[in-house]
C-alpha cells in the first residue's frame, strides 16, 4: 500500500489481526488452511509484501467462512464470524516522515505545522493508544 490513506488502512488491518491472531488461526484451521495462515502471518512479522499479505489473509478468512477481514462481525450468511474488536481510545497524531526523532503533532491541533523542516516531506499519521 502506499500513500498516507492507504498506510491507515494497512495498521487497521494489521491492528484487527493482531487483536483476532488465536480466532483467525481458530478459523483457518477449520476450514483446513492453517498452514497458509501461519505462512502470511509469518510474512507480515517480517514485513514483506505487507499489501499482498494482507489481501491473501483477507482471502484464506473468506475461505474459511469470515467476510470482509478479521475486523469484521459477518460470517458467510450471518452465522457468526470473529468477534467484535475491542479497542481502547487512540490518539490521533503526525511524526517524524523517517521515525528519525520524536517529535508529535497531535491531529485535534489546528496550527500545528505538519510538515517536517528537516526532511521537507509531511509528517506522517500514527494512532497513539491512550
Amino acid at each position: 500500500m502506499s500513500g498516507v490513506a492507504d498506510d491507515h488502512l494497512e495498521a487497521e488491518f494489521l491492528g484487527a489481526t493482531c487483536a483476532h491472531l488465536s480466532e483467525i488461526r481458530e478459523v483457518a484451521a477449520g476450514a483446513g488452511l492453517l498452514a497458509t495462515a501461519d505462512r502470511i502471518i509469518t510474512g507480515l512479522r517480517e514485513q514483506t509484501e505487507v499489501t499482498t499479505l494482507c489481501a491473501e489473509l483477507t482471502e484464506v478468512l473468506r475461505r474459511s467462512g469470515v467476510s470482509g477481514g478479521p475486523g469484521t462481525r459477518n460470517r458467510g450468511a450471518g452465522v457468526g464470524g470473529l468477534p467484535p474488536l475491542h479497542g481502547h481510545p487512540v490518539e490521533e497524531a503526525l511524526v517524524c516522515p523517517r521515525l528519525r526523532c520524536d517529535r508529535v503533532v497531535l491531529l485535534r491541533d489546528p496550527h500545528a505545522d505538519r510538515d517536517c523542516a528537516l526532511h521537507r516531506e509531511p509528517l506522517r499519521p500514527v494512532r497513539i493508544p491512550t
